[in-house]
């Protein structure tokens, strides 16, 4: 993934909520935290399987597995809690306009 790609509208995103999408053939998932935007991988690290399905909330920063209940801060990709040990890959955000955009960390 060499260059940003518009993944979703300014619009479509809530503060305090996360989405799925793809980027290129990388699932990702994109968070807002009051008004700044981060992604981060959208597999988890334990059993390789996705963070989320689709749409989530987040508690502040932080997201849950919906399968085995793993945290992790979706500014930092960093595991607040287990069972997951490794963290999930971040990736950079900016917005240009209305678009959220995803790229190379």
């Amino acid at each position: 993934m060499a260059d940003f790609e518009a993944v979703l509208k300014v619009s479509d995103l809530p503060s305090g909520e996360i989405v799925k999408v793809e980027v290129g053939l990388t699932p990702v998932i994109v968070g807002n935290v009051g008004g700044s935007y981060f992604a981060v991988g959208n597999t988890c690290p334990h059993a390789e399987l996705p963070i989320v399905e689709d749409r989530a909330d987040l508690d502040g920063e932080v997201v849950e597995c919906e399968y085995h209940g793993s945290q992790f801060n979706i500014t930092t990709g960093g595991v607040e809690n287990g069972p997951a040990v490794l963290p999930v890959q971040t990736f950079a955000v900016k917005v240009e306009g209305d678009d959220i955009l995803v790229g190379p960390a």
